[in-house]
């Protein structure tokens, strides 16, 4: 499975999963730490002040998720989140099985 649907079914298994379809990007932000997270930036004087929650919208399907190539979501970097720098014309598949003839 790719990075996208294993979120999806951890959202759906949890019975937190937001299906509605179209409307805008679910934004993401840099937390404190450098890692992108589902939110907006909250400043306060020109300076980080926290992220601010998108309430259930964070439970969208993966596809709503605001996309930047600097800073990709770090939940899906974790499961092969394809790289995208510059582009990504195709993932890689880590967990191909090997056919057999016979």
């Amino acid at each position: 499975m790719d990075a996208e649907s294993i979120r999806n079914s951890i959202l759906a298994v949890t019975q937190l999963l937001n299906s509605e379809l179209g409307g805008q990007s679910v934004p993401i932000a840099l937390d404190e730490d450098g890692k992108s997270v589902i939110g907006k930036r909250k400043t306060r004087d020109g300076l980080f002040a926290g992220i601010d929650d998108v309430g259930d919208q964070k439970y969208r399907r993966s596809i709503f998720i605001q996309v930047q190539r600097s800073s990709p979501l770090n939940m899906l970097d974790t499961f092969d989140l394809p790289a995208m720098t510059p582009n990504c014309d195709s993932r890689k598949c880590w967990t191909r099985s090997q056919h057999l003839w016979l």
